[in-house]
């Protein structure tokens, strides 16, 4: 390799010597010290407190700048201890430059010698040390922390020597950034959490400078999105109020597409976590992705490559709520198509990658989109992919634990049996798993074998309330495919040949137990809300798991819970809707040992829908954020004990006529967000949900409507017209396929409500062509009384 060469110019009459005179020379050449360089350097620092005079302070310089020449010759020797000697040295003069007013006149030339010879030095070990990534990125970001740097960044006013010195740190250090061996930062936990300051500057310079000095701005996007693929790392992003600015980006027409592919997948970023996504749908994310789209591909001939549409498509799958996937099923059907074609491509590569996209990443999304059913029915009925899921899991199941120990490669694994979990609360396709033998052969030896803590670490940093451990999910399948019986078995052995555990002990007679079913996101509300009901405790027991479950088994503890409670009262959010363990408990408590549910309203906004929804019916509900605290505690006591007690006797409600209202008010609010939704739309264009609310209004049994499992409001009108042939014949089948399902009856009188309806409902669509406002039924044999 060629040695660098001094920058001192070599004199002509030193160009010749004799060889033996050269070798001799060389033996005495001086090898300069970093710890030497240090020295000098913290001198320089002193030098007011030790009121050293000009000469000495500039022959201090002149010696400085004669070891950093000599160090330029003899850099490639320099070991590791040398090196972080040199960096503190660096550090040193960093704070020279803050400290003083005016700069030296050979503070520049020392501080660029010091800096070339430290960028390569780094560079050198990027190279062929890959662990050292995490040391330069703190080596540059202390720097880029210093108080001239900061104000550098921001535009803050500065001497103009200095502007000088801060742009030659920031172009050579942020040059380290361009190496391919730096773009995926290896460190663990939020280490950005310490260097906001200098996240907020990175804003102030993009914004100063996007079309003045783009190279730069593209090396330190590059930089962000690097640093933002760290999901962990996400909340310093939005301490920051990134969202806002990167939102702004995008939009902004000015940008470069260059600019705009580092910026789209910043936004992907930022939507795969949590309170990523909770900002980005606060500033309307999801509408201006839509925008960008028609305005910008859908009606241009740009070219927007196949790389730039996937993260488009993932971000704004990452950003829907069920609502709007039910209300924009067009483009969902978009996303779903692109991630599937990601998902089955990178399947069938040898290391898992199609397009630069690892299988996870498109396995991910979709399992927060199957929380929605309509996106399963979609995957499931229309695109046939179950096969596909289950060679997933078969295949990822089978894997060696050490090609296991790539991330990535765990978190497809998380991702497939959280899809699979998903479709295993569908009947249809839970049957097609029961029947599949070497699916339930791996189950069962996975569930025996697997440990949670690994995953456990996995998903820290995900911050996802949809996405459960391996562990969890499997038992969740084996839960569901088994139909609960291995769990009524347990339960009836418990019962008969051994006390409870004390954690669940049955309630006193005559005493209530309250269950608490919620999703850990909203574990502060429910806090809030076990505390303000404990002075109600002569009147009921309230279960809440963070107080009870003492085992390793907390679903079993759950299960426990739910079987010896009164009433179960559910905190009703988007994150309970998105939580599979929740809808675990919800399908127990409800399908399975018909408990009286209690739903509570978190906030003025949210309304169930979907799986959750069609549940939950009927009047009865608590709203919290409509009516003070206090107030809605006590309605909320009042529905508890009097609606749960025997109805032996008549029952005197406490405080009537506040209640009435309530309820009244809550069967309008009810009714007029039904009307809403399904107001002058085409019955052949119903989706599931829009059927549940048909049936709400027309005082339908939900049970019902869940059992005929309609799927669109074609097959709806199709059954109608099939079943008012043979009224009574149908009513037979209907009413036996009932008592297996809910073991209860189907009486007549809920059959014939039902056969009226939907007889209007033809009619209608005979006549019109199209469902007029519908009339909302009178519910007032349904009040708290």
């Amino acid at each position: 390799m060629e040695q660098p060469v001094s920058n001192r110019a070599i004199s002509s009459s030193d160009s010749y010597v004799d060889m033996d005179e050269e070798e001799e020379e060389e033996e005495e050449d001086y090898i300069a010290s970093p710890s030497t360089i240090k020295e000098i350097i913290v001198q320089l620092i002193n030098s007011e407190s030790t009121s050293l005079s000009s000469s000495e302070i500039n022959e201090l310089y002149l010696d400085l700048e004669n070891e950093l020449e000599s160090l330029r010759l003899t850099q490639l020797n320099i070991d590791e201890f040398e090196l972080d000697s040199l960096e503190i040295s660096l550090k040193h003069l960093i704070n020279i430059l803050d400290k003083s007013t005016t700069m030296h006149s050979r503070y520049f030339s020392c501080l660029t010698q010091l800096l070339f010879t430290i960028h390569d030095l780094i560079k050198k070990k990027l190279n062929n040390d890959n662990s050292y990534k995490q040391h330069c990125f703190e080596v540059c970001f202390n720097i880029y922390l210093s108080h001239s740097m900061l104000n550098y960044l921001r535009g803050e006013e500065l001497t103009t020597d200095k502007i000088a010195i801060c742009q030659l740190l920031w172009e050579t250090l942020t040059d380290l950034f361009c190496l391919p061996s730096t773009i995926k930062l290896p460190f663990q936990g939020n280490i950005l959490s310490d260097y906001e300051s200098v996240l907020k500057a990175f804003l102030i310079y993009i914004d100063r400078y996007s079309t003045r000095k783009e190279k730069l701005v593209h090396i330190l996007l590059k930089l962000i999105g690097n640093l933002s693929d760290k999901t962990v790392c996400i909340p310093s992003f939005i301490n920051c109020d990134y969202v806002p600015h990167v939102l702004k980006w995008f939009q902004n027409p000015a940008v470069s597409y260059q600019h705009r592919r580092i910026i789209i997948s910043l936004i992907h970023n930022l939507c795969r976590h949590e309170c990523g996504i909770n900002e980005m749908n606060k500033h309307n994310a999801v509408q201006i992705l839509k925008d960008f789209k028609l305005n910008n591909i859908d009606s241009s001939s740009k070219s927007f490559n196949k790389r730039f549409m996937t993260v488009y498509y993932m971000s704004l799958a990452l950003l829907l709520e069920p609502i709007q996937i039910k209300t924009d099923i067009i483009s969902i059907d978009q996303v779903v198509d692109h991630l599937l074609l990601i998902a089955e491509n990178a399947f069938v590569s040898d290391d898992y990658y199609w397009d630069g996209f690892h299988i996870s990443e498109s396995l991910i999304v979709l399992v927060k989109l199957f929380v929605n059913d309509t996106v399963a029915d979609y995957v499931l009925q229309r695109k046939q992919k179950l096969k596909f899921f289950k060679n997933c899991f078969l295949q990822f199941s089978s894997l060696d634990e050490n090609f296991l120990k790539n991330d990535l490669n765990r978190l497809a694994r998380v991702s497939i049996v959280n899809i699979l979990w998903s479709i295993s609360f569908h009947d249809e396709w839970k049957t097609k798993l029961q029947n599949d033998e070497e699916f339930l052969s791996i189950l069962n030896n996975l569930i025996k074998h697997l440990s949670e803590e690994k995953d456990d670490l996995l998903l820290v940093q995900f911050e996802r309330k949809y996405l459960s451990t391996v562990t969890q999910a499997l038992k969740g399948i084996m839960f569901n495919l088994e139909d609960g019986s291995v769990r009524e078995e347990e339960n009836s052995i418990v019962q008969t040949t051994q006390p409870l555990p004390s954690a669940v002990a049955a309630p006193a007679p005559h005493h209530l137990s309250v269950m608490i079913s919620y999703s850990h996101s909203d574990v502060d509300f429910v806090k809030t809300l076990v505390d303000a009901l404990k002075p109600y405790e002569s009147l009921f027991n309230v279960w809440i798991d963070y107080e009870n479950c003492k085992s390793e088994d907390l679903w079993e503890e759950i299960a426990l819970s739910i079987e010896q409670a009164s009433v179960v009262l559910l905190i009703v959010t988007q994150s309970y809707f998105d939580s599979k363990s929740c809808r675990r408990e919800v399908t127990y408590a409800i399908d399975r040992k018909q408990k009286r549910i209690l739903p509570i309203y978190v906030g003025s906004e949210y309304v169930a829908s979907g799986w959750l929804g069609i549940r939950i019916e009927g009047p009865q509900y608590v709203r919290f954020g409509k009516k003070s605290f206090e107030e809605t505690i006590e309605q909320l006591t009042n529905m508890i004990v009097v609606e749960t007690q025997p109805k032996t006797e008549p029952v005197h409600y406490e405080t009537p006529e506040r209640n009435s209202v309530h309820v009244e008010s809550n069967i309008a609010e009810h009714v007029e967000l039904a009307q809403k939704s399904i107001e002058n739309t085409s019955v052949a264009l119903w989706s599931a949900d829009d059927i549940v609310q048909w049936a709400r209004i027309e005082n339908i049994s939900l049970e019902l409507i869940m059992l005929l499992n309609f799927r669109t409001g074609k097959v709806l009108m199709k059954y109608g017209k099939l079943v008012l042939k043979n009224e009574n014949d149908e009513y037979i089948v209907v009413s036996q396929r009932f008592q297996q399902k809910y073991n209860k009856t189907l009486y007549r009188e809920e059959f014939a409500q039902f056969l009226c309806a939907i007889e209007n409902l033809i009619r209608n669509q005979q006549h019109q062509g199209n469902i007029q406002p519908l009339r909302p039924v009178s519910f007032t044999n349904c009040l708290l009384m």
